[in-house]
């Protein structure tokens, strides 16, 4: 009777412990330094491997502006840092980083009027949107994009 006990608290002990080495849940942040393109990434993962993921993406004014000059930003600045991982779906640790992670301003100004006056601008200059590239997404010229931005607000 002691031995079979012995052998279900073993047996029940050493299935938790895979459990919890196995089955996590994980929230990602991604993050592209070029158009300030955000996403939180959660992922429901069996040995690493997700076995469910849900996104929830934050597309900047940049990132909709270059798409709509026709020059979309190609993520070579993306990097994608672990912010929390629920070990055994139960308990957070190792990483879990709480706290801000974004102190993105309010970009719902980019609407459709905000797109046709983009998209009629690089159809006038067909050199803005290879110009937008270089000074936005490449060199991080904040001072153009805020220029740029500008030219686009409803007098």
């Amino acid at each position: 009777m002691k031995r079979r006990r012995f052998l279900i608290v073993t047996i029940v002990g050493l299935l938790a412990i895979i459990w919890f080495a196995a089955v996590d849940w994980s929230w990602f942040i991604h993050q592209c330094d070029d158009c300030l393109y955000e996403a939180d990434v959660f992922q429901v993962r069996l040995l690493t491997l997700p076995v469910y993921e849900r996104s929830r993406p934050r597309h900047s004014a940049i990132e909709l502006a270059s798409i709509d000059l026709g020059i979309p930003c190609e993520h070579r600045g993306l990097r994608s840092w672990h912010k929390h991982k629920w070990w055994g779906l139960t308990f957070c640790a190792c990483p879990c980083i709480n706290g801000i992670t974004s102190m993105m301003g309010d970009d719902a100004w980019y609407n459709a009027n905000v797109a046709a006056k983009v998209k009629a601008l690089g159809t006038r200059d067909t050199g803005l949107g290879s110009e937008f590239r270089q000074r936005v997404l490449v060199d991080h010229d904040w001072e153009y994009w805020r220029r740029f931005a500008e030219t686009l607000e409803p007098n």
